[in-house]
């Protein structure tokens, strides 16, 4: 290298710090780096010469931390932050970590310039203002980065606002809340009378694969959203090894919550985490990752409920742990829920188990309106293995159900062992374009059950326009063979069309075929219930339908020979015995059983709702949004109002129990149809044995001896209590219902009533927390409930940049160290970039790091 070459290249590398973004140097360094790789013109001299011009180049020197813990002690160190006004915070401060830090700005304006940094390790601070803005770049550092003890704990973070909280970020350069740890996690917790925006991230994660997640809680007195650009991140990951895993998120929303769909949730852990998203208008959501990362462990549990609408934008996975080969994880849970307005699933839902024995999970979704299931999209509890069970899906509609045209399932119940359970209730018509899956898909492997009832509120028709498969599996000589399932559907006209099919056929038993039509039963398609082998024995279909029609079936449609049940409409409920309940006739002025009540019209909220029942909807002070019923659908639901008095005047309006169990001439091959779930290993514990009417059961005849330890890893557990103490008192003034921060677990306060109590919780004043000298707990104790493993078995190479652990650095873990220093890389990725242990990766750890690389500071292990 000659003098010119270096006089050249530091006036190169001079001018790309004068871009005058650290991030935006370290961008344009490493793309230079790497594409003077790419073309083969990348020489160890210039490198070289890169490095020791950056060392050469004066760099911004870092300021000691002031220490802080209350707000006068930064309004005196800030010039532009004085006794009044608004308040711009630039520079570092460090909050001690002996005891609760509170910066009470007395209802003033307060902005964390982009230079700011506020340094709270396990420590404990609250901040008190007005609005309150975080600047693109502005971090608040709680991470726990201590190797034992109270050190190695995330700390807390609590932002009190009285107006608005607006987390900033822009590409590259993102505002961050961190209080992720090696130990357990810490909380973060936000609160606004106002809205929300998070363009951020708030971070509470796993440091070491041993570390539970932590707690991440944000109450908007508005509306809580993200943007597109750039990923906002809400994480609280727990390690593959953790005792608990997965921490806690809540999102909460007096009007709508609104993620852009490359919003990152992350509740992933050795056991997945809790999520809990509520508002009391719609709900746009982005998708979360609560899978479990762990062996065997169980994936998370998910709730979301709004005052209105639903849509589901991005992908949803709770999976149970495939890090064992040996025993698979089982599914986690997701409850979605409207008090009035549509559920839309335009993104998979996926909350399987895994291979080979992990039965798959839960999902209900209730909807005061409609559910829409997407084309390209599935909702999916299967087991993945051969062994396991599938779990539950469970749709319920005041209004219609609509599955949309695709090859691929929209609902897969299915296991290897065993199919699980399918529940779909609508008050009015239910049309499957899409195959459903609850079959037993591995040898000896037992179909599911299905329930599907259209028309629950006195009209509707059901359209079975593809597949419903409750099929057993083959045969073989350790698992036996497999018997088909059940299925009762039942609607005012029930039409299979020529594209339908209703298979219930297996090698040892076909299974049972129930249909009702309260007016029609058509079958243009086929229902079958057939055992596949000679030495099998068929299955049984029963139809029933009013004894003033006869069901329209087409030649050979229905296998084997159906038992037709005709059957006389009810006329009233006590007298109720074999009948069918009639379906309303609404409009003609005439008040027919079951109706209650006939005003000529087919309207809602006028007394006489559009089923002819009466209508009697809550105050509408106790219903999110202030809207106690809408002309579509009817009443809201509102959990928190009273109770009504019940009159001698109303009739009830459950209607699934006038088709008694049917009398047909053969007795079926089921002793029993129980709705298999998760659990159901649990009870199979009886050999198959084939007889010409053999016993059912809901799960394979094998699962008990195959998963024997399956569910001590069920559910996670203690995941409330990844924060180390309770949260502080502080917060008792701010709301009527703040005993939600008293505890370890902050609770929904919309967890009844989206909007119903979030009033009282954000009425905060000018000064909603107290003064500095609050009666608060204090910060986790040095004795924490989780117990340090030790030394890490990866072993410590001293290289910062080295993130591979194997005592060099190459381009790849420098590209990696950018990602990571624009924000768009969680720091896990390679910790040992971060050489002083601040929770970031700067332009002084590249530049050693591009030192290890030229080998001028060589590595140990």
């Amino acid at each position: 290298m000659t003098w010119g070459q270096a006089k050249v290249l530091h006036r190169w590398l001079a001018g790309v710090w004068n871009l005058g973004s650290l991030r935006a140097f370290v961008v344009e360094v490493v793309r230079r780096l790497v594409g003077l790789q790419a073309a083969g013109q990348l020489r160890v001299w210039q490198l070289g010469c890169v490095y020791l011009a950056a060392s050469a180049v004066l760099l911004p020197s870092t300021a000691a931390a002031i220490p802080a813990c209350t707000a006068n002690e930064i309004i005196a160190q800030e010039p532009n932050c004085g006794p009044t006004g608004n308040c711009v915070i630039t520079k570092a401060y460090e909050v001690p970590s002996a005891a609760p830090c509170v910066f009470n700005f007395s209802g003033r304006n307060v902005s964390l310039a982009s230079t700011s940094r506020i340094t709270v390790g396990s420590g404990d601070l609250t901040i008190q203002a007005a609005n309150f803005t975080m600047a693109p770049g502005a971090l608040i550092d709680a991470q726990g980065t201590g190797t034992s003890g109270r050190s190695a704990n995330g700390g807390t973070v609590r932002i009190f606002s009285s107006g608005t909280v607006d987390i900033q970020g822009v590409s590259g350069n993102r505002s961050r809340i961190d209080a992720s740890a090696n130990n357990a996690a810490g909380t973060i917790r936000i609160e606004a009378t106002g809205n929300v925006t998070l363009n951020g991230r708030l971070l509470a994660t796993n440091l070491r694969s041993t570390a539970d997640g932590g707690s991440v809680t944000v109450i908007s007195g508005g509306n809580l959203s993200t943007s597109a650009t750039p990923i906002t991140e809400i994480l609280v990951t727990g390690g593959s090894q953790a005792i608990r895993g997965g921490g806690q998120i809540d999102l909460q929303a007096r009007g709508d919550v609104t993620l852009a769909t490359n919003t990152s949730i992350d509740i992933r852990g050795s056991n997945g985490g809790t999520l809990d998203v509520s508002a009391g208008g719609n709900i746009t959501f982005s998708g979360a990752a609560a899978s479990s990362t762990g062996e065997a462990g169980s994936g998370g549990t998910i709730t979301i409920s709004a005052g209105r609408r639903v849509v589901i934008a991005g992908v949803i996975t709770g999976n149970g742990g495939t890090a064992d080969p040996t025993a698979g994880g089982e599914g986690g849970s997701l409850s979605i829920e409207t008090l009035l307005g549509d559920v839309v699933i335009r993104a998979n839902l996926r909350f399987e188990g895994s291979d080979p024995d992990g039965d798959g999970g839960d999902i209900d979704i209730d909807a005061n309106g409609d559910i829409q299931i997407a084309s390209g999209v599935t909702v999916s509890t299967r087991s993945d293995g051969s062994l396991g069970v599938g779990g539950t899906v469970a749709l319920t509609a005041a209004r219609d159900i609509v599955t949309s045209t695709q090859s691929a399932p929209a609902i897969d119940v299915s296991g290897g062992g065993g199919g699980g359970g399918l529940d779909i209730v609508a008050g009015r018509n239910i049309v499957l374009n899409a195959p459903i899956d609850v079959s037993g898909r591995a040898a000896g492997g037992v179909g599911g059950d299905v329930s599907i009832v259209a028309g629950d509120f006195g009209n509707g028709n059901l359209t079975i326009a593809n597949t419903v498969d409750v099929s057993g599996g083959p045969c073989s000589t350790e698992a036996g063979c497999g018997e088909g399932g059940t299925t009762d559907v039942e609607a005012c006209t029930l039409t299979v069309a020529a594209n339908g099919r209703m298979n219930g056929n297996a090698p040892d038993a076909g299974g049972f075929h129930r249909l009702t039509g309260r007016q029609q039963v058509q079958v243009s398609g086929s229902v079958t219930a057939l055992a596949t082998t000679g030495a099998g024995t068929n299955g049984s279909v029963g139809i029933f339908f009013p004894n003033t029609t006869s069901p329209v079936l087409s030649a050979n449609a229905v296998r084997p020979t159906p038992s037709l049940n005709p059957r006389p409409l009810c006329t009233n409920l006590e007298a109720a015995e074999d009948c069918l309940v009639p379906c309303t006739t609404c409009g003609n002025g005439v008040i027919e059983f079951p109706e209650e009540c006939d005003d000529r019209n087919s309207l809602n909220c006028d007394g006489c709702s559009s089923a002819c029942r009466f209508e009697s909807c809550p105050p509408a002070e106790f219903c999110a949004g202030g809207v106690a019923c809408d002309p579509q659908v009817g009443c809201a639901i509102c959990p928190d109002a009273p109770t009504p008095t019940p009159t001698n005047t109303r009739t009830p309006t459950h209607t699934r129990t006038m088709t008694p169990s049917p009398t047909v001439t053969a007795t079926p091959p089921v002793t029993s149809t129980p709705t298999p779930s998760a659990s159901v290993t649990a009870t199979s514990s009886h050999s198959p044995t084939p007889s010409a009417t053999p016993s059912r059961s809901a799960s394979p005849t094998h699962a008990v001896t195959a998963t024997p330890t399956n569910t001590s890893t069920a559910s996670p557990t203690g995941t409330a209590t990844v924060t180390p103490t309770a949260t502080p008192t502080a917060s008792a003034t701010a709301s009527a219902t703040s005993s939600a921060t008293t505890t370890a677990t902050p609770t929904s306060t919309y967890s009844a009533s989206p909007t119903a109590t979030v009033t009282p919780s954000l009425t905060a004043t000018a000064t909603p927390r107290p003064s500095d000298t609050a009666t608060v707990t204090p910060s986790p104790s040095d004795t924490p409930t989780v117990t340090p493993t030790g030394t890490p078995t990866i072993p410590v190479s001293t290289c910062v940049g080295d993130c591979g652990r194997d005592g060099e650095v190459t381009i790849d873990e420098l590209v990696q160290m950018v990602n990571i220093a624009l924000g768009t890389a969680p720091l896990n990725q390679c910790p040992a970039g971060d050489g002083n242990e601040d929770g970031e990766i700067s332009i002084d750890e590249i530049i050693r790091a591009v030192g290890h690389a030229l080998g001028l500071q060589p590595c140990a292990l």
